[in-house]
């Protein structure tokens, strides 16, 4: 049997087929045309993420763990009093002055204050755990439990 026969006793297949020759055609790449490959995306770093406080008063962000550097990206929100976030950092194996650093991050009264800081430490293993604090008040008033994030085969933060 001739295949235009067939097509023609099934309109509904006839039209798909139409289209789909008339996208094959549309697709067809000129002579001479350079076809570029997209690259592969990168290998995405492992991330932690926080979140401390409620409601108006909180901080919460990410932390990108890189091979010898850690970057933090958040908020803190503050109500009616300031509120702080502090961001400390410790190395992996034993202490080192320049990778043990503690950052605070204020909101003044009925803000949000952004928390972006990237941190190195130059040594073998990078840092093992930040921790981030959430404080209220001239009082220093503690908010909720600490967050502590470690860098493991897969990353978490876990509260106390």
């Amino acid at each position: 049997m001739h295949p235009r026969l067939v097509l023609a006793g099934r309109s509904n297949l006839a039209g798909s087929f139409a289209k789909l020759l008339a996208a094959a055609t549309i697709a067809i790449v000129p002579a001479g045309a350079v076809l570029q490959a997209t690259a592969p995306a990168a290998q995405a770093y492992p991330t932690s993420s926080w979140e401390i406080g409620a409601g108006s008063e909180k901080t919460k962000g990410t932390i990108t763990w890189y091979n010898r550097s850690v970057q933090f990206n958040g908020s803190v929100r503050a109500a009616g009093n300031e509120m702080v976030a502090i961001v400390t950092t410790e190395p992996f194996g034993e202490p080192h002055p320049q990778c043990s650093e503690s950052k605070p991050f204020t909101a003044p009264p009925y803000t949000t204050a952004l928390v972006t800081w990237l941190t190195q430490c130059n040594v073998v293993g990078g840092f093992r755990e930040v921790s981030v604090e959430l404080y209220r008040g001239e009082e220093f008033e503690k908010v909720g439990p600490t967050a502590y994030c470690s860098r493991n085969i897969i990353p978490y933060c876990e509260y106390y």
